[in-house]
């Protein structure tokens, strides 16, 4: 079955779709990205050559990315080749529940000389097996009450030129039943609380569904305005996913 749907958000809702809280949580994603590269830049390149920078830095990383008593970020490894190349192995994330996410690895090409010129220019984020145990109990409880004022402030212009994501294992816990998803597209944030992002989730485990979507938040507007486009059996998952239900 072939579904599109646009949809334009400019008010306050009661409790929104799920698309519009993962869009929310990508957004953060973004503003810790910013975070991560302005850390590896700023202690400089000789220092990170080292075992000893390199483990600073995964440090440095999990109490940025951290969140006490609601999020805790752990790095196993932060590898070679910095700061022009980011390499991350072992990525988990537990909230008070205990571990709901784990990535086996995070690979950023950027330019590091861009951020003098106010741009964060990300060659491409690679990010690699994902296995999903269940929701965090953050994004289950969120009432959703002002959406559009989580929306971080990015300290500078953002272009990620090619997001690979997956393969992303989610468990029954999260949608009903296992799924296995890949994700595709292209991130760009002008300095500021806006974000324009496309997006192609594809299933791999034998059903076919495909879903684009084209998103742009700005959170000073208080706009959220989504162009979607699925393949997807009625009532697939891939459509619970993104919000399309």
């Amino acid at each position: 079955m072939t579904r599109s749907n646009s949809t334009s958000a400019s008010a306050r809702p009661s409790k929104p779709p799920r698309r519009y809280r993962a869009f929310r949580w990508a957004a953060w994603v973004t503003a810790g990205l910013v975070a991560v590269v302005g850390v590896a830049f700023g202690i400089g390149w000789i220092a990170l050559q080292g075992e000893a920078g390199r483990e600073w830095l995964a440090r440095a990383i999990e109490e940025a990315a951290s969140t006490p008593g609601d999020m805790v970020v752990s790095i196993d490894g932060i590898g070679p080749g910095l700061p022009g190349r980011i390499v991350a192995t072992g990525v988990h994330v537990a909230d008070a529940e205990g571990p709901w996410l784990t990535v086996d690895g995070v690979t950023i090409e950027w330019s590091p000389w861009a951020l003098l010129r106010g741009r964060l220019d990300v060659e491409s984020l690679a990010v690699g097996s994902v296995a999903v145990t269940r929701l965090p109990s953050s994004f289950a409880g969120d009432t959703g009450t002002d959406d559009s004022a989580s929306l971080p402030s990015l300290p500078v212009a953002l272009r990620v030129d090619v997001l690979a994501v997956g393969p992303v294992r989610l468990a029954p816990a999260v949608l009903g039943e296992a799924v296995t998803v890949r994700a595709d597209g292209q991130v760009a944030a002008p300095q500021g609380r806006s974000i324009e992002t496309t997006l192609r989730v594809e299933r791999l485990d034998g059903v076919g569904a495909v879903v684009d979507v084209m998103a742009r938040a700005d959170a000073d507007r208080r706009t959220l305005d989504v162009d979607l486009r699925a393949e997807d059996p009625p009532g697939g998952v891939l459509g619970k996913l993104i919000g399309a239900d």
